[in-house]
């Protein structure tokens, strides 16, 4: 008898690492099978279009807002001799159809940072007037030259060790006028030294602190005049002087003294007067000849934003001049009369500053470009931008509802659009005159919209009925002296009777009633940039840059608990968002430098912290709907998913090409909609299996999925959820019961740290159970409640099913079935 407890506990031993191998050793041989999964692109897989006939990224299912005419990064641009073309250059140079928008052809620069710097003396574009070639700056000492139509480039190299900022072409495209930080050099298409003009580039500095448009090396800005005679230029040694060049001999005729620092300049048709953009927020023309002042135009300025004048163009008839206003809060392009330098009109339309401005041959239309990075043409005569037929440029800003009918997202005009999410259709739009939208969410009914934005000198928060498109609340209050204050986000309690904003610049959470149409709650936390209501509608929790979470009550406006967080190793510990999880009894955070924290409510320390390993924007993170997942978006365009539980990777697919700033996954959470500052949202199908040929047996599905490591479980959710009905009925789901089922009878082997993790394994299993509209999940979801061995996986089960009544709930809305 004295032999039974050893042997008892080796036989318990043996089944616990039975057990344990058949659910983490199968998890990790099924991860080597992931990663062949994850890295096939099956030529099967047919290419997914948009509405206008444009490929989607793969794994992306739908694009709200058009990439046309969309660079990624662009300050410059220039069109082909017909004009069919335009070509931007950034970090890429890229060809654009010049009438529909769509991208021609896509090439890397060899010039880096130097092809797309937004400061004085860069101009690293122009077209060649006689073969019709595109002229670009390059590596060190290098010039590229290219095919406008297809892409194709040669280069030449120039006896020079530095990297040319600045590039014009004569106009008999004989000569090339090269400037650099050290000097201007001006030599013919073979490379040949003509003159060379040096800069001094130890003389005044300004600090880049004092000026955004400085540059740490220097600069030399020369192009020639329209009848190639003589050269104008400026560089960093003589910030204020327009130096006036003979090109026969390279022999100095004449100085021009401007009154600010000269940002860009350009010739009146006659080529004897030149007009200028300088520092001091103004536009001037000067005779070459005499030196002398012709107009001066100063801009007013409204506000306390950086404020200069960029880009500045004459039309070829010599009678506008366009100005790219980059002011405050304005963004336009000033139409002047060349003659006299009054305003005789503006375009409007860019959303961050306009930086390059070109003509049409016959001056009817102009194209622009700027930091929103966007190509946009201009009807000079109407004053007004020439859209893309039924395309909006979205902004980062979006959501899904939660029924998983619609879409919705803000355009750069500040309209918002309401899409079906099953055909594309746009359903309706949302237009508040000159009112912006920062933040969009819906109720979780899907009733209501709410958008938290700004106009010019208000904050506002609108709630629209989305059925009706009413206005059915609003509340506005002044934005003080910050003209950056906006709404940094919004929350819902889970019944639509109330609403939480935060505005960062103001310091302020607001909490509203509905029912009342009235403000509750309004208090204080230091930068707090993110905010999330309970799903009870009770409390309401904050974060911010003052490295503090706080939970407050909604009634009384007092603070309950509050956390610091301090800053561990290199992070960041500034926040940018927090949320409360789906079943209101933890709450996320996520602060700048990449940590996601997860907290319960008593908020004394983090019960579980993981480092994402990237930078987020903003508020970019959302819990998925079943709290199983986080999806967090990054800057770069990167969006990931995480589990929740174990800080574990389990999608990594959604790529912008610029920051993302929102995520949001769909009713099923099986899709995710993100939005960044590329231009473009993206609806991304979370099934990575979906196009391959890999299919896995029901029990094979079964056994990997109950107990699997944290990626393989979520793909294999993912696959699972996406069977049709008929093999989810009869052969899934009662493959799945009986893994269950199988552990449950051996629970009481099972010490309390191997049922804290088996726990979760039955938690997983049954949030799929309850996400699934099939009435044998719910039954399956039942037998397990009566079946399982009490205490805690009781208690997940039964919050399992609380949350599919409420999943259900929500889905019902709709008649036809719109399953994602």
């Amino acid at each position: 008898m004295s032999e039974n407890p050893i042997r008892f506990l080796q036989l318990r031993c043996l089944i616990v690492a039975f057990v344990l191998a058949c659910l983490t050793g199968v998890g990790l041989a099924q991860d080597e099978e992931l990663s062949k999964l994850e890295s096939n692109k099956s030529e099967a897989a047919k290419v997914k279009l948009d509405f206008l006939g444009d490929p989607l990224p793969r794994h992306a299912i739908a694009r709200l807002g058009t990439n046309r005419f969309c660079p990624s990064k662009v300050v410059m641009l220039a069109l082909s001799a017909d004009e069919k073309i335009v070509v931007t250059m950034g970090m890429k140079v890229v060809a654009w159809d010049a009438e529909t928008g769509k991208q021609l052809w896509s090439k890397k620069s060899d010039a880096g940072w130097f092809g797309m710097n937004a400061a004085y003396g860069y101009q690293g574009i122009c077209r060649m007037p006689v073969s019709g070639r595109l002229a670009s700056n390059s590596s060190a000492g290098v010039v590229d030259f290219w095919n406008f139509e297809t892409g194709k480039k040669t280069k030449l190299k120039v006896e020079s060790k530095h990297q040319f900022s600045s590039i014009d072409v004569s106009p008999d495209e004989k000569l090339l006028a090269l400037g650099s930080a050290r000097k201007t050099i001006v030599c013919d298409l073979e490379g040949e030294m003509k003159f060379e003009i040096k800069n001094n580039p130890k003389g005044p500095r300004i600090p880049f602190g004092d000026d955004r448009l400085t540059t740490d090396n220097g600069f030399s800005h020369a192009r020639f005049t329209p009848d190639g005679k003589r050269l104008v230029l400026v560089n960093s040694g003589k910030r204020k002087t327009l130096q006036i060049v003979d090109v026969a001999n390279g022999e100095t005729i004449n100085e021009i003294s401007t009154t600010g620092n000269i940002v860009r300049f350009d010739f009146a048709s006659d080529g004897k007067k030149v007009v200028t953009t300088e520092r001091d927020i103004a536009a001037r023309m000067y005779d070459i000849e005499s030196g002398t002042q012709v107009w001066e135009k100063v801009f007013s300025v409204s506000g306390r934003d950086e404020r200069y004048t960029s880009d500045i163009r004459v039309s070829p008839d010599g009678s506008l001049v366009a100005v790219g206003t980059a002011i405050g809060e304005d963004h336009r392009i000033q139409l002047l009369d060349a003659e006299s330098g009054d305003s005789v009109g503006a375009l409007e339309g860019h959303t961050w500053k306009p930086w390059c401005v070109r003509f049409t041959a016959d001056g009817k239309r102009l194209f622009s470009s700027g930091w929103d990075s966007v190509i946009r043409r201009w009807d000079v005569e109407k004053r007004k931008q020439i859209r893309i037929e039924n395309a909006e440029r979205a902004s980062a800003v979006c959501s899904m509802s939660p029924d998983g009918r619609s879409m919705v997202f803000a355009d750069d005009s500040g309209s918002v659009h309401l899409v079906d999410r099953a055909t594309g259709e746009k359903l309706r739009s949302f237009k508040i005159d000159e009112t912006s939208f920062g933040q969009l969410i819906y109720s979780q009914d899907s009733k209501l919209l709410a958008g938290g934005g700004a106009s010019k000198n208000d904050i506002h928060i609108y709630v629209w009925d989305v059925a009706t498109g009413e206005v059915k609340h609003h509340w506005e209050w002044p934005k003080g002296k910050d003209v950056h204050s906006s709404v940094e986000s919004l929350s819902f309690s889970r019944d639509a009777n109330r609403l939480a904003a935060c505005v960062f610049r103001q310091s302020a959470c607001c909490v509203f009633d509905l029912p009342s149409d009235s403000q509750i709650a309004k208090t204080k936390h230091r930068s707090v940039y993110g905010l999330s209501l309970s799903p009870d509608g009770q409390q309401f929790v904050s974060a911010g840059w003052d490295k503090f979470i706080r939970l407050w009550d909604c009634e009384t406006g007092k603070q309950l608990k509050e956390a610091s967080v301090e800053n561990p190793g290199n992070d960041d510990a500034r926040m940018y968002g927090v949320l409360f999880a789906p079943d209101g009894k933890s709450v996320a955070s996520l602060s700048l430098g990449g940590t996601v924290r997860i907290w319960d409510l008593e908020l004394e320390k983090p019960i579980l912290s993981f480092d994402k390993q990237a930078r987020p924007i903003y508020g970019s993170f959302q819990y998925s709907r079943n709290g199983l997942w986080l999806a967090v978006g990054q800057m770069g365009g990167d969006v990931n998913v995480f589990e929740v539980n174990s800080g574990v990777r389990v999608w990594h697919f959604g790529k912008h090409e610029k920051h993302v700033y929102n995520v949001d996954f769909g009713s099923h959470d099986r899709t995710l909609l993100t939005g960044a500052s590329d231009g473009v949202c993206y609806l991304w199908d979370l099934n990575i299996a979906a196009d391959s040929k890999t299919k896995p047996g029901p029990k094979q599905l079964a056994k990997s999925f109950v107990g699997g490591s944290p990626r393989v479980t979520f793909v294999r959710h993912q696959q699972i959820a996406a069977l049709p009905a008929e093999l989810l009925e009869k052969e899934v789901l009662p493959a799945i019961g009986s893994e269950v089922e199988s552990l449950f009878s051996q629970w009481d082997e099972f010490d309390e740290e191997e049922r804290s993790k088996l726990n979760y394994d039955v938690h997983r299993v049954a949030m799929l159970l309850a996400q699934l509209e099939l009435p044998a999940a719910e039954d399956l979801l039942d037998k397990l409640l009566e079946d399982c061995p009490g205490g805690a996986v009781k208690k997940t089960i039964f919050l399992a099913k609380k949350h599919r009544q409420r999943f259900l709930k929500r889905v019902a809305s709709s008649s036809k079935s719109d399953k994602e």
